[in-house]
């Protein structure tokens, strides 16, 4: 008796075409099970999707499973969840599974035998009563926002509730710099041993290991970033997205274009869990979403709120030159503080959010800037001495001369980190100094970081990211920002949100934040520094409403690239008349727009971005004549965008 299935094999491809192909077997078999099965002459992994009971008869030959290479490699509601995620991003299934499944290789790692939980950390009586409330309003809401600024030792006593009754916690976070930071957090309370981290910069064979150990059920804290909500659990119980404001957590720059918190938002629909997302600045759509939904829980200091007088205390300006006598890039006030901190023993993280030496260089005489040929952006200096794109990568040497005029006399603009870094040694050179480059190899950048952790009266240089690792040093005295205005000129409505969020992510009550600046005024800046997120999201709501934005509008972005700007934008064009044509109620954001950047590896990226009423009748994602047009010309599909550009 043969049996037959729907099976969906691994492999690249396209949304427009069928995902599932029907197959026989000898013997019975489930959904979730990964076979290796034929596939236009070559054989590919596969995973069972539909059990078939009465199959249709084919005009084919109905191919057979060629072996089966694991029982139960997902489990069905997990199966039901990708179907639902294909669906709502026009995300090939094949690609949402395969993406999922870790390759199958034996790990090297040997086992470790310090993996015994300690199951200490220090936690104030409040901090217990506030845990206590919020796993009280967890179980009731299921899904809800933790808007708290200090968070950390809340998270550690409901992890430590979640695995001594059994159940398993996953823990995501939305970079790395975060990953190997919480790991060493979670491992030194909880054990090497109840942690699994899935880190796809490793050895396969680790992250497959960690993989099957949490679908197994002998690990029970799973630390990962965006890819990681794909994982199998055995018995899951608590989903905590760390930081969840952040944009590292949708899936932008390839397929599959999927939002890691709007897959989270559904696992209590498949799952017996609940899912928290902690943020002190969350976007301001994700705020509107859990206000109406009655489900966003406070502790009682999360309103510190400042005066504008106090806040303004935060903040120098950098366009007063008297405030540069003892240096051209730092300003007094910013040396007067770091001074004051390493007297009293403490340790500095300074930022900036600039690359390299300098932001870029250009003649004197003739104002040529360098720029990329592939990419047309301004090259910067980078730490090997050395003109680098920072889109692509491209390197050039440093020119002597002015191509254009044949004048030696140029001019640096903007502070990098390595110049940062130099001013910083000169002006302390008895001082530990410790630069985290990102032009580093990855091991070298995880050992100065573990090093930043735990300095002890010394500074610790970097970008503007790397500040939020000063949460985590007990000595930290101070943190200051120096020049990071980069975020304040994008053309984007999300520009204010990134700013606050930027700011606020570095707010504690352990140490001082500066911010030296040559926008003082900015009232974004001025509301973050005064912990003011009412306002602000108050301000940004009645913006959006008027420019009908997100979260009145779901936006919907296409986008196309061709060596011919022409070609890229007239591409566009005729899908703009198509929309227009299906539904009038759509609103167009001035498309088809250059993308930023316009021009990426010698090709022009346009994008055409609308928004759809969320109560129209028509979804254009389920027009025809639409998505034949775009599977056609290739053009890509991205749902619910972090924003136009």
């Amino acid at each position: 008796m043969l049996f037959f299935y729907k099976i969906t094999p691994l492999i690249r491809l396209p949304a427009s075409i069928n995902q599932e192909f029907t197959y026989s077997f000898k013997t019975q078999l489930d959904e979730g099970d990964l076979v290796l099965v034929s596939f236009r002459r070559r054989k590919v992994l596969g995973i069972i999707t539909q059990i078939i009971s009465n199959p249709k008869e084919e005009t084919y030959k109905i191919k057979s499973v060629l072996n089966v290479i694991e029982k139960k490699y997902l489990n069905k509601n997990q199966i039901k969840l990708f179907k639902e995620l294909a669906s709502y991003y026009w995300a090939s299934l094949s690609l949402l599974l395969k993406t999922a499944s870790p390759k199958k290789i034996i790990s090297r790692e040997k086992f470790l035998p310090n993996g015994s939980a300690r199951g200490r950390f220090k936690i104030t009586k409040k901090e217990i009563r506030d845990a206590k409330r919020l796993i009280n309003f967890s179980q009731e809401k299921r899904t809800l926002l933790f808007f708290a600024r200090d968070r950390f030792n809340i998270y550690y006593y409901l992890i430590a509730g979640i695995i001594n009754s059994g159940g398993q916690v996953l823990f995501l976070v939305p970079d790395l710099l975060l990953l190997h930071t919480y790991r060493a957090q979670l491992e030194n309370i909880f054990g090497t041993n109840r942690v699994a981290v899935l880190d796809k910069g490793k050895a396969g064979g680790n992250y497959y290991s960690n993989w099957t150990a949490i679908k197994s059920g002998k690990k029970s804290i799973l630390l990962g970033t965006r890819s990681t909500v794909l994982a199998n659990f055995k018995n899951l119980k608590l989903v905590i997205v760390e930081d969840a404001h952040d944009q590292s957590f949708k899936q932008w720059d390839q397929n599959p274009r999927y939002d890691a918190r709007s897959i989270a938002k559904k696992f209590p629909d498949y799952f017996d869990c609940s899912v928290i997302f902690g943020s002190y600045c969350p976007s301001v759509s994700f705020y509107n979403q859990f206000k109406k939904q009655k489900a966003i829980f406070e502790t009682t200091n999360s309103h510190a709120i400042l005066t504008i007088g106090q806040a303004k205390k935060h903040i120098i300006d950098a366009r007063e030159k008297n405030n540069f006598d003892q240096s051209t890039l730092i300003t007094d006030q910013v040396i007067q503080k770091i001074q004051q901190t390493l007297a009293k023993k403490q340790t500095i993280f300074l930022g900036t959010s600039q690359k390299g030496s300098s932001g870029c260089y250009f003649c004197r005489d003739c104002g040529y800037i360098p720029k990329c040929p592939s990419c047309e952006r301004n090259l910067y200096l980078s730490s090997q001495g050395e003109l680098k794109c920072p889109v692509c990568g491209t390197k050039m040497k440093f020119p002597s001369r002015c191509p254009k005029c044949n004048n030696q006399m140029v001019k640096m603009i903007g502070l990098g980190i390595r110049k940062l870094y130099q001013e910083i040694q000169r002006l302390f050179p008895q001082f530990q100094v410790v630069l985290i480059d990102e032009e580093e190899r990855k091991s070298s950048q995880e050992q100065k970081e573990k090093i930043a952790l735990t300095l002890n009266k010394g500074i610790v240089v970097g970008n503007v990211s790397l500040l939020r690792l000063a949460k985590f040093n007990p000595v930290t005295g101070a943190v200051i920002s120096i020049n990071a205005d980069k975020s304040l000129f994008l053309p984007d409505f999300t520009v204010g949100e990134k700013k606050y969020q930027e700011i606020s992510q570095l707010l504690s009550k352990n140490y001082k934040l500066l911010s030296q600046t040559k926008y003082p005024k900015n009232r974004t800046t001025l509301s973050a520094l005064a912990r003011n997120y009412q306002k602000f999201y108050r301000r940004e709501l009645l913006s959006r409403k008027r420019e009908n934005l997100p979260p009145f509008t779901k936006l919907i972005k296409f986008s196309y690239r061709d060596i011919s700007a022409e070609i890229s934008k007239k591409t566009l064009e005729k899908l703009k008349s198509k929309l227009k044509n299906i539904e009038n109620k759509l609103s167009f954001f001035n498309g088809p727009y250059p993308g930023y950047p316009e021009k990426v590896r010698k090709k022009y990226i346009y994008h055409l971005t609308i928004g759809h009423p969320p109560n129209s009748k028509i979804d254009p994602l389920r027009v025809t004549e639409i998505i034949d047009y775009c599977t056609k010309n290739k053009i890509i599909i991205d749902v619910d965008p972090v924003g136009l550009i």
